[in-house]
C-alpha cells in the first residue's frame, strides 16, 4: 500500500512530466492498482502545483478545539441569538464545524438567522389527552319512506356498529311496520 506522501510525490512527478489529469490518473491506477487515486484528487493536486504550492506533506489544521462546553454554548446562543456559527466559534475558541454540529446534540436549531434553544420545560408540561373515540359520536338514522311519506324510522344507539345482522333486524322491523300500514 502506498502512503499519502508517496502518492503525492508520484502525482507531482506526473505533473512535472506535463501529463493530463486523466492520463496521470490512469498511469497511477495502472501501477498501484485500480482506485488508488481519483481524477478529482489528481486535479486538486495539479492545481496546487500550478500555484507553486509544492509542499507534499499534509498541513496540520489550526489547533482549534473540537469540543465545547454545553453551558458555554447555550450561554453564547442566548446572549446573541443572531450570532453566526463563525462568531460563536471565535467567542468559544473552537472550530466552526463544532458549532454547526453541536447544537443538534443539545436540541437547539438555527431557524433563518436565529438560534432557537431547546424547550424542555414545554415538553415536560404538556400532558397527553386521549382523543375521543371516532365512532362514539356517530349515530345512524334509518328512515324508510314511500310516496306518501316516512313509513318507519329508527335511531341506532351511539357507538353501535352497523353489521349485517343489525341491518337485517332493521329490515324486518320495517317490514312489520309496512304490513301494519297496508
Amino acid at each position: 500500500m502506498i502512503s499519502e506522501h508517496q502518492l503525492r510525490t508520484v502525482i507531482y512527478n506526473e505533473w512535472r512530466q506535463e501529463h493530463s489529469v486523466s492520463a496521470a490518473t490512469a498511469n497511477i491506477n495502472n501501477i498501484f492498482g485500480g482506485g488508488t487515486v481519483s481524477p478529482w484528487a489528481v486535479n486538486r493536486w495539479f492545481n496546487r502545483f500550478v500555484l507553486e504550492d509544492t509542499e507534499l506533506r499534509r498541513q496540520l489544521a489550526a489547533l482549534t478545539s473540537t469540543t465545547v462546553n454545553d453551558d458555554e454554548l447555550l450561554r453564547c446562543v442566548k446572549a446573541n441569538p443572531e450570532a453566526s456559527t463563525r462568531e460563536c466559534a471565535a467567542i468559544l475558541g473552537c472550530c466552526q464545524r463544532t458549532i454547526v454540529t453541536h447544537p443538534d446534540n443539545l436540541g437547539c436549531c438555527r431557524v433563518m438567522v436565529r438560534w432557537i434553544p431547546p424547550r424542555r420545560q414545554i415538553r415536560e408540561e404538556t400532558a397527553t389527552q386521549p382523543r375521543p373515540d371516532l365512532h362514539s359520536r356517530k349515530h345512524l338514522l334509518s328512515v324508510w319512506c314511500d310516496a306518501k311519506g316516512p313509513i318507519y324510522y329508527e335511531l341506532l344507539p351511539a357507538g353501535r356498529t352497523v353489521t349485517a345482522s343489525v341491518y337485517i333486524d332493521k329490515l324486518e322491523k320495517w317490514l312489520m311496520q309496512f304490513e301494519k300500514n297496508i
